[in-house]
């Protein structure tokens, strides 16, 4: 037999061990189970202090919520001193929290009080005290610190809440005090059943709760010990300031105690739970005598167990050591290990066999899933760097978690500049505002297509549409937000020539039918004149023929102004304009007209300060201006002329409409086209020019009517 080998290091450990440890074991046994009884009975003390300090939060947190709900009836009797008299008496009768509730107004003079007492409400002011200061300065309630109350005369604190005008403004406030019994009754229970001492103090070191003080009629203050603390020294009063729940000691008259601490936050109280060593320790040492006899018979019993299992294990432990080692060495060859053995351990190496083959096929099908993984991970990277659209990903934590190579192309900016980053610095940078519409996004759950201006790298501004979507795990939860955009420099470029082309092909029309409108008038003004020429001597026809001319170069020159309004190429030249405002300055224009044939306006405007779109002023005004002129001409007098504006998110409504005789059905879908008229004397370009400055604002028109009833005007415009 070697001397190295297991079969003799094993029964030789084991009766050297068993041996020599019986002292060993026995002192260790003793000192785990020492200090285990101690850390418990430690532990026990600290959740005691807890749940104390809990049991006292909930307690003046009632209290204090039935203070603020008596305060909010007061402000909504609008302090009518008998309502809120009845209300402090039934409160008083039927909660159990106060021994005093009472009334005071901003003067610190008391109203109402339950108990009464005449003699202290005429007495005494209550405007130095310093709930009564803070619950005026900051309008909010407040827990007082602990003092001898002036009509019961005895130690308490008080619970206050602000009563309110209709203005917000402080008339009075509502005070309850609680006397410190009713925390003593609370520390009672715990106290009758506890072998120590539990103490409530306030942050300032007095005492509230001391367990051989029944009735607390003065204050007196605890004493600033010194207590250690992980071997360092603390005094009293900083664990007060600390307010951390802290497990301390301290030796007083030659014998240790330990006290553990926690904290009531709505009052800045400390719980105090204080315990005698020897207390903590006598259950320990009856302990230590049983656990010497048993030790004693476990050794005995281990080494005789030991001796004969020892043989047993060797062998098999040996084989299955080896097994592990070629295991552990490389996962791609298995050995099966062999062990001629009918109990644990021959099952041990049996499921060691099967885990082997199973661990195997795990790691085979690991590594191919992480390679199918990697590969579609790199696909679909190189989907999204490789798209034209740009594409931002932003995370739940609002950083930038994708920004591919469109979105570089689009943007000029790098986007190792910004992965990993906060989005917000992206979107200031490039001047982009989606703040707004992300928040409704996220609680739509919807798609969303806007156009914006965005300022690339090199400071140019480049027009871009987006879309904002959420993305979403296979739990449906709101992984991220991804912004896909595209610069649509292209094709508004090639939108503003279409639109040239639309107009010179319109001014075509135009001018073929103005020379017609012309010729006619010009064929009569040469009648006229020749008229005139041959009854020179009649005064009173030449006036006639000079009202008729005047009449007919009016005519000239309006249609000639009209039709080069309607023909002119104008820059928009937008500014941000309230749409109400610009409505008014309309009416104000028109004014005599309305007032001249008593037409009424019914004028319907929401949110007037946020009724901001970005248009051209001048051109918006004169396209309502055509449209109003239309409903006065269409309502004759005595009429009605409803206006109403409706403002969204995205867009502005302007609905006009009058209850005038309405236009055919068939003329509808001419209204807005060049020189159509139903009117004598109209010039048939009012509102086409009108239709007109509308598309070029990319809004929309609508028209509807109904013979006998009226006509509608609907004119939306994008903010």
């Amino acid at each position: 037999m070697r001397w190295n080998s297991l079969k003799f290091k094993i029964p030789f450990t084991i009766l050297i061990f068993s041996l020599s440890s019986i002292l060993m074991i026995t002192i260790f046994i003793q000192n785990v189970t020492s200090k285990h009884i101690k850390e418990d009975v430690l532990k026990n003390n600290m959740t005691l202090s807890n749940m104390l300090s809990q049991h006292i939060q909930l307690y003046v947190k009632d209290a204090k919520e039935t203070v603020i709900t008596l305060a909010n009836f007061a402000t909504e009797s609008g302090g009518d001193i008998e309502e809120i008299e009845k209300e402090i008496y039934r409160i008083y009768d039927n909660f159990k929290y106060f021994d005093l509730i009472y009334l005071l107004d901003t003067e610190g003079n008391m109203l109402v009080s339950k108990p009464e007492n005449e003699k202290a409400m005429i007495k005494h002011n209550y405007s130095d005290r310093d709930y009564f200061k803070k619950v005026m300065e900051d309008k909010t309630p407040c827990i007082s610190d602990l003092y001898v109350g002036r009509v019961l005369g005895q130690l308490h604190f008080v619970i206050a809440a602000p009563i309110f005008d209709k203005n917000s403004n402080v008339i009075g406030l509502i005070g309850g005090g609680i006397n410190l019994s009713n925390i003593k009754k609370i520390t009672e229970e715990v106290q009758e059943k506890f072998e120590g001492e539990i103490y409530v103090v306030d942050q300032a070191g007095a005492i509230i709760v001391h367990p051989e003080i029944d009735n607390m009629e003065r204050f007196i203050k605890m004493g600033n010990y010194t207590f250690s603390k992980d071997d360092n020294e603390i005094e009293l009063y900083d664990v007060i300031k600390d307010r951390e729940s802290q497990l301390l000691s301290y030796e007083k008259n030659n014998e240790k105690y330990y006290s553990t601490t926690s904290f009531v936050d709505e009052v800045s109280w400390t719980i105090a739970v204080k315990q005698s060593e020897f207390a903590i320790l006598k259950e320990m040492i009856w302990l230590k005598k049983q656990l010497r006899s048993i030790s004693f018979m476990l050794i005995f019993a281990t080494i005789v167990i030991g001796l004969i299992s020892a043989q047993r294990i060797i062998g098999p432990i040996e084989t299955l050591v080896k097994g592990v080692r070629v295991l552990g060495s490389s996962c791609e060859s298995v050995i099966p290990i062999s062990i001629n053995s009918n109990d644990e351990i021959g099952e041990l190496a049996e499921v060691f066999n099967d885990m082997s083959v199973k661990l195997k096929n795990n790691m085979n099908r690991l590594k191919e899933s992480y390679n199918r993984e990697n590969y579609f991970r790199q696909y679909l990277d190189n989907i999204l760097k490789s798209l034209g659209s740009g594409i931002l990903v932003v995370n739940e934590k609002g950083n930038i978690t994708l920004f591919n190579k469109a979105a570089e192309e689009i943007t000029g900016f790098k986007s190792k500049d910004y992965i990993g980053k906060n989005s917000l610095d992206f979107f200031k940078k490039t001047e982009i505002c989606l703040e707004d519409f992300v928040e409704n996004i996220k609680n739509d759950e919807d798609i969303l297509i806007l156009e914006r201006q965005l300022k690339r790298s090199d400071k140019k501004y480049i027009p871009i549409n987006i879309s904002i979507s959420l993305a979403f795990d296979e739990n449906k939860k709101v992984i991220g937000i991804i912004y896909l955009f595209n610069d649509i420099s292209r094709e508004k470029k090639m939108d503003r020539e279409l639109k040239k082309l639309d107009r010179m092909h319109i001014l075509g029309e135009l001018s073929a039918a103005l020379i017609h409108d012309i010729g006619n008038p010009l064929a009569g003004i040469s009648n006229l004149l020749e008229l005139l020429d041959t009854n020179w001597e009649d005064e009173k026809l030449r006036e006639e023929i000079f009202y008729f001319l005047d009449k007919e170069i009016r005519e000239l020159n309006d249609l000639i102004v009209n039709f080069l309004s309607f023909s002119r190429d104008t820059s928009l030249n937008k500014e941000p304009t309230n749409i109400v405002e610009l409505m008014k300055e309309v009416i104000n224009l028109l004014r005599p007209e309305i007032i001249n044939k008593n037409i009424r306006l019914s004028e319907n405007y929401m949110d007037e300060q946020k009724s901001i779109v970005n248009v051209n002023k001048g051109n918006i005004k004169q396209a309502l201006i055509n449209i109003i002129i239309n409903c006065i001409q269409a309502v004759g007098k005595s009429g009605i002329i409803f206006m109403v504006i409706k403002n969204y998110e995205e867009k502005i409504i302007i609905n006009i409409k009058d209850n005038g005789k309405g236009i055919k059905k068939r003329d509808l879908g001419k209204i807005f086209e060049p020189f159509y008229t139903t009117k004598k004397e109209g010039t048939g370009l009012g509102l086409s020019s009108t239709y007109k400055t509308i598309k070029e604002h990319d809004g929309h028109i609508f028209v509807n009517s109904e013979i006998g009833k009226g006509t509608e005007f609907v004119i939306e415009l994008k903010k």
